[in-house]
């Protein structure tokens, strides 16, 4: 009978009036709901009562999504703005912007406002805006809303006023992982275990009545944020902190010879007016900062305001330490941020991370007053991770590559992927050499086949799928100790290999001409020894040297031996030996 009265509904489709298959699809889900109550009652196995009314419950909602497909059933739940816009320039401007993120304590409006597309008349029997399964209570009340008869494009909107709770949780994802070395996710709420995301906090709610089955549909309640060219955007709305706080850098290391360093907070409000707070940092013992506390003070939501500390370290070792950013408002302490992730089409969320930098006290020491150039591939971290070395690397485009005097700059590095993402890197490579062969180093990082041309000084072959060393514990040897990379200004031994994260590195090459020196070799279980992943040759005056190790995750992740071992690269134009 069920299926009968989806073949019925088919028979009856048509295009220009889709409510005609109405009274069907009420039929089938009269059916539905009968055989749901008929499985309930029956002395069927747990089990196999369970699975039947799974299945069922899924058609059920089937039906009821067709019936408001076919009805013309909408639903448009928004976050109210706190001036109501002019019906005129509302007609042809759209909906007003209105905030983003619902914080603890916050009332504000939501309008729920419900349509029914088709000629045929349905009966609105309720609309609610819900709290989507919060373990905190939220306050709902409703301010207007009627019972009707709806048909014909004719619309109804309700009113509620909501208030989030004190305790309100934040929306965030339920899982989360310490550091990239943990190779699952710790679990917060695993009410949420079979979503990709937790639900966002409210929706708002339509219940009809039509043939005298129920019919209900509903939506997330939607912010609106105004987008030159796109106009009005909605977005579900959020739950946030007052305040968020975040740090930069978030991880690195000191020199055990380092006198002071900057750390830089943000201060993101998400507060509905003006708020004044502080933020300061909690240190290492016998650490210091300047200032030790600042205020802050935002006059509106969503705006930023930065601080700048200058920290002086105590006595140190080689070992971590931690800084944290702790900014204070209305009573409250904060130690975390968020970003939003996601992009046209698909629904953004948000990801919050500690306001904390890592970093290690390490016995480094870089060449002094170099001068550096960075030519940007698909893009990383190594540039500001040399900012730790007290290193100011100065970014090179397209015109520099072309044009622009190479040779003021001590050394240049080629960033990740460079030869993928930069054409001029091909087109100019005789100008990359002549700078190398006139007494410059060049550091080229790791490239996928797109660099497999020869544009190295001496031939090279890495091959259409080169080799990869994914064990980051993999025993390291040193194949040439004796080579000016691992003797200045920094001894290195295959200690300084310990304590990597995620990876050795990757895009090995294969084979090489004798003017290359291959300085390492790795390997992980069960494959052939690879030493085609630091390659050393002199060329001219200069030194060229393709790098496969993963320089640009170690750096950003604050790793010991990966800076002392990066510093003697790039201090390479002043070692005494080369």
């Amino acid at each position: 009978r069920i299926n009968l009265a989806v073949e019925n509904a088919i028979s009856k489709f048509s295009a220009g009036h889709p409510e005609q298959t109405g009274p069907a699809l009420a039929a089938g889900m009269k059916e539905t709901a009968a055989l749901l109550e008929q499985v309930d009652k029956s002395d069927l196995a747990a089990d196999a009562k369970y699975n039947i009314h799974h299945e069922l419950e899924i058609k059920r909602v089937q039906f009821n999504n067709a019936l408001a497909e076919a009805l013309g059933l909408s639903i448009a739940a928004t976050v109210a703005p706190q001036i109501e816009p002019n019906p005129l320039m509302a007609m042809f401007m759209g909906d007003p912007e209105t905030f983003r993120i619902a914080i603890p304590g916050q009332t504000f409006g939501v309008k729920v406002h419900v349509v029914n597309q088709s000629p045929a008349t349905v009966e609105l029997k309720k609309t609610s805006v819900e709290a989507v399964q919060q373990k905190q209570a939220w306050n709902i009340v409703q301010e207007s809303s009627k019972s009707a008869n709806l048909a014909g494009d004719e619309p109804i909107e309700a009113r509620f006023k909501v208030t989030v709770p004190e305790d309100a949780a934040f929306t965030r994802p339920y899982f989360s992982r310490p550091n990239i070395e943990q190779s699952y996710y710790d679990i917060q709420d695993d009410r949420f275990l079979n979503r990709p995301l937790p639900p966002y906090p409210l929706t708002g709610w339509a219940e009809f009545s039509f043939d005298g089955v129920p019919i209900r549909i509903g939506q997330y309640v939607q912010t609106i944020k105004r987008i030159t060219g796109e106009g009005a955007v909605p977005e579900p709305l959020a739950v946030g902190p007052a305040i968020g706080i975040a740090i930069s850098p978030r991880a690195g290391i000191v020199p055990l010879d380092s006198k002071s360093f900057n750390v830089t907070t943000v201060v993101h409000s998400n507060v509905k007016g003006p708020a004044q707070g502080t933020v300061q940092l909690a240190l290492p013992e016998d650490w210091k900062s300047e200032p030790t506390s600042a205020n802050f003070g935002t006059s509106d939501d969503g705006q930023d305001q930065s601080v700048t500390f200058r920290v002086t370290p105590g006595a140190r070792t080689q070992r971590p330490y931690k800084i944290t950013a702790v900014g204070e408002y209305n009573g409250r302490r904060y130690t975390e941020g968020y970003e939003v992730t996601g992009y046209p089409t698909l629904r953004p969320y948000f990801l919050y991370k500690p306001a904390t930098y890592k970093l290690s006290g390490v016995d480094v020491k870089v060449a002094p007053d170099l001068r550096v150039g960075y030519v940007m591939g698909s893009g990383d971290d190594v540039p500001s991770s040399l900012e730790h070395l007290g290193i100011q690397v100065t970014s090179l485009g397209p015109s520099d590559i072309a044009t622009g005097d190479l040779h003021k700059f001590d050394a240049i590095l080629f960033g990740v992927r460079a030869y993928a993402a930069r054409e001029d890197l091909i087109t100019y490579n005789s100008r990359i050499l002549d700078y190398v062969h006139n007494g410059g180093v060049l550091i080229v990082q790791y490239n996928t086949p797109e660099y497999d041309h020869n544009y190295g000084p001496y031939p090279y072959v890495m091959g259409s799928n080169p080799e990869e060393v994914t064990d980051e514990a993999s025993k390291v040897n040193i194949l040439e100790p004796s080579n000016p990379v691992f003797n200045w200004p920094n001894k290195i031994s295959e200690a300084d290999f310990g304590g990597w994260v995620e990876e050795r590195g990757s895009k090995w090459m294969k084979s090489w001409a004798p003017q290359y020196q291959a300085l390492l070799e790795t390997h992980d279980e069960d494959q052939e020894p690879q030493k085609g992943g630091l390659l050393y040759a002199k060329y001219g005056k200069g030194v060229y040297i393709y790098n496969a190790y993963a320089f640009y995750r170690e750096l950003p992740e604050g790793v010991p031996g990966a800076y002392r071992i990066f510093a003697n690269m790039i201090s390479l134009p002043k070692n005494p030996e080369r």
